[in-house]
């Protein structure tokens, strides 16, 4: 593990050197898949660092690993287990379950098929479906994060009673974590505008597109984007 301190500390942070560390250390097949294959990109650079550091702080953290295999366990049980989604369900948690359910439906169906994609393009030297390979990874691990957030809210709500919003939000200034808004924050906009597409009225979507756009601009300005 100290040669993942020493890249993370590094000031060039080679790529090549920093992909073999992810897949050495590594347990996620997803994040191996996508940086085996494909070119180098500013998307990918900023991937690896995020990815790297959350493994070396899991393994600085003893408690990490043990609280990762519990929140896996409570993932693959929250469908059927009683410690996933309660029954009956307040108004407040109806609403997270009517949020998580397509989200996790839509990362089950990826999981599903990525490596089918992935295997064909494999066999067939088939760079756009590398490609298609490589964005369902990427959309699987977005949809991990969104539905992680779901499980925060709930859980906390169930510990204590009362909506997360009273929580501190953190201020971000890892360049690392900008750089990887900024991505997400694009595709969001890209997303948004495909919807209304089909129904240009739809005011709350135009409302979020907005934001985005208006999100998109401030890391613009933090990140010294032209």
């Amino acid at each position: 593990m100290d040669k993942v301190k020493d890249w993370l500390n590094s000031t060039g942070k080679d790529y090549d050197t920093g992909v073999q560390l992810l897949l050495l250390h590594s347990n996620r097949a997803e994040i191996k898949h996508i940086f085996k294959h494909g070119q180098q990109t500013n998307f990918k650079r900023a991937r690896l660092a995020v990815e790297l550091h959350a493994i070396f702080q899991a393994w600085c953290q003893p408690s990490a690993p043990a609280q990762a295999l519990e929140r896996l366990e409570r993932k693959n049980n929250a469908i059927t287990s009683s410690r996933g989604w309660p029954d009956p369900m307040s108004e407040y948690i109806a609403a997270l379950h009517f949020q998580w359910k397509p989200l996790y439906g839509e990362m089950l169906s990826l999981q599903h098929r990525v490596y089918e994609v992935a295997l064909a393009a494999e066999k067939n030297n088939d760079a756009s479906g590398r490609a298609r390979a490589n964005e369902m990874a990427f959309r699987i691990l977005d949809l991990d994060s969104e539905i992680d957030r779901i499980y925060d809210k709930r859980d906390y709500y169930l510990q204590h009673g009362s909506e997360i919003y009273s929580r501190e939000v953190e201020v971000v200034t890892d360049p690392i974590k900008l750089a990887l808004e900024y991505k997400n924050v694009q595709r969001y906009i890209r997303d948004y505008n495909v919807k209304l597409k089909s129904n240009p009225a739809n005011e709350a979507w135009i409302a979020k597109r907005d934001a985005f756009i208006k999100r998109l601009d401030e890391l613009k300005t933090i990140l010294k984007i032209q």
